[in-house]
């Protein structure tokens, strides 16, 4: 009975971590873009993400935009957290990032702008 235990302990211990982290290196997201692009494109739909950090929201906001098969983001405008108040409580307020996802009309897409 104790073996049947550190077999299962043994096994998940060797498994659950190739589940639990995917290979995120070669996944491409869409750009976030400074301004508005000199190519025609169309506006899919609004996004926005918040996390704890500025940038791992702009990263949430690019994963949010692939959902929905954007090409860039426009308009990007990040919020810092930090504390909040509501009333006499005080709460940690998540950084958030709010854009426009867009898809290019035409077959060539233009460098992004970091």
């Amino acid at each position: 009975m104790k073996s049947k235990w550190i077999n299962l302990a043994l096994l998940l211990t060797l498994t659950l971590p190739g589940l639990a982290f995917a290979d995120t290196t070669t996944e491409v997201l869409p750009a976030l873009l400074d301004g508005i692009p000199k190519q025609s494109f169309q506006i899919l739909t609004p996004v926005g993400a918040g996390k704890k950090t500025i940038l791992e929201a702009r990263e949430q906001l690019q994963r949010e935009a692939k959902k929905v098969d954007a090409d860039a983001i426009m308009e990007v405008r990040c919020e810092n957290g930090g504390a909040a108040r509501d009333g006499l409580t005080f709460y940690r307020k998540d950084a958030y990032c709010r854009g426009q996802a867009i898809k290019y009309n035409g077959q060539e897409q233009p460098a992004p702008l970091l």
